[in-house]
């Protein structure tokens, strides 16, 4: 049962949000903080990508004041379904780690 609607795909596309457009810092913001628990997510967002902790605060008061984070640092409806859109899969800290290395994968000590 249920109820199908039928739309042409030229009156849809209006109705959609637009992408958003994120730093490299708050897509790894945005991603460890999806993912993780909030005592481990800055020492494990710079041991994958190297992010300075001056970045990380910059990047997470940025996407508080964009609605993304609140003022507590959880993830909004809005951050979770920005942070999906992310390309890299379940490995996105990996993926952001290559992307701001011109594509090669930096190997750290103490990764995960």
């Amino acid at each position: 049962m249920g109820l199908t609607v039928f739309v042409r795909p030229e009156n849809l596309a209006p109705l959609l949000p637009a992408p958003l457009d994120l730093t490299w810092a708050e897509k790894v913001v945005l991603t460890v903080t999806c993912g993780l628990k909030g005592f481990t997510r800055l020492e494990t967002a710079r041991e994958e990508t190297g992010i300075e902790s001056v970045d990380y605060e910059l990047a997470k008061t940025s996407l508080v004041n964009r609605g993304l984070l609140n003022r507590a640092g959880a993830i909004t409806l809005d951050g979770r379904n920005a942070a999906n859109a992310l390309p890299g899969g379940y490995d996105k800290l990996s993926f952001l780690n290559r992307e701001e290395n011109g594509g090669k994968e930096i190997k750290r000590w103490g990764g995960i």
